[in-house]
């Protein structure tokens, strides 16, 4: 049986907290522009993003 995956995508803190997963990558790596280039910007393990005040899966 394959493992259902959750992806939440949000553009501006209306799903997840995007602003926090942001700063936590540019915190990690300045020098790059532009952090949800990446690779892995989007996943809980990788910048701890969250679901939005009154969001749910």
């Amino acid at each position: 049986m394959p493992t259902q995956k959750i992806l939440p995508i949000d553009i501006d803190d209306v799903l997840c907290n995007y602003t926090n997963a942001f700063q936590v990558i540019k915190a990690q790596q300045p020098e790059i522009e532009f952090p949800q280039s990446v690779p892995g910007f989007f996943l809980k393990s990788k910048t701890n993003i969250e679901l939005a005040v009154g969001a749910s899966y």
